[in-house]
C-alpha cells in the first residue's frame, strides 16, 4: 500500500494525497517548504522535513 499525506495549505487542510501526489506539488510550487504535513492528520511536520520532497529554487523577485 502507498503512503497517503495530508497537507495544510494556507490553513486548509487536503488529502489524503499519494506520495506521488506530494511529490508533484512540491515540484510545480503547489506545496511550500513551509507548508505543513501529515501522516496521520494529527502530527503536522514542515514540509522541508519530508523526505523525498524537492523544491524548485525560488525565483529573486526584482524590485523597483
Amino acid at each position: 500500500m502507498s503512503a497517503t499525506y495530508f497537507v495544510r495549505i494556507d490553513g486548509i487542510k487536503y488529502g489524503p494525497i499519494d506520495a506521488d501526489g506530494l511529490r508533484k506539488m512540491a515540484a510545480t510550487r503547489k506545496l511550500s517548504r513551509d507548508d505543513r504535513v501529515s501522516r496521520d492528520g494529527k502530527k503536522w511536520v514542515s514540509a522541508a522535513n519530508v523526505e523525498g520532497l524537492s523544491f524548485p529554487p525560488v525565483e529573486p523577485t526584482l524590485s523597483a
